[in-house]
């Protein structure tokens, strides 16, 4: 496994790849697959110097993305919260809307009650003024009781008097 090899090889493999004669150039003079070789060996070595300076670097991306994980993780609880929110105002929202209405249809019924209570009011304080008249015709109506059986047999003579029958047989 090239992302795991052991320290003590890789410091074996750099004693060769250090040295002036282990270029590619000159060992092809020899082998081209010994050439394949040194150029492997170069580029594992190369491999190994990289991988232990980006070592870090993963790690660090690791720790952000984990970090970035639970900011997301967090940024979805408040979305959350969030949403519970504008459902709970848009529902106070509703129900201040329907109390708004009530209350305005409950103040134009009370007006108009104001309105009958001021007119009753203005009724009331004209007719007071004929009440005494009325007392004295409630009084006159008792004595036009009494006199009421006496006024009818007038009326019923004066009928059957001036009644159907002309003056001849009066």
């Amino acid at each position: 496994e090239k992302d795991t090899i052991p320290d003590k090889l890789v410091l074996k493999l750099k004693a060769y790849v250090q040295r002036e004669d282990f270029d590619p150039a000159l060992v092809e003079q020899h082998s081209k697959a010994a050439r394949s070789l040194c150029v492997w060996c170069r580029a594992l070595c190369r491999y190994d110097e990289l991988n232990k300076e980006a070592a870090p670097k993963r790690r660090r991306v690791q720790e952000l993305e984990a970090a970035q994980e639970e900011a997301t993780m967090k940024l979805a609880a408040r979305l959350s919260d969030l949403d519970e929110a504008a459902l709970q105002t848009k529902t106070l929202d509703e129900e201040y809307k329907a109390a708004r209405a009530t209350l305005d249809q409950l103040q134009g019924e009370k007006d108009m009650a104001d309105q009958r209570l001021e007119g009753a009011r203005v009724l009331t304080s004209s007719l007071s003024s004929k009440r005494e008249k009325w007392i004295s015709q409630v009084s006159n109506h008792g004595a036009q009781l009494n006199r009421l059986p006496g006024n009818m047999l007038t009326a019923a003579a004066l009928v059957t008097f001036a009644g159907p029958l002309d003056k001849r047989y009066r």
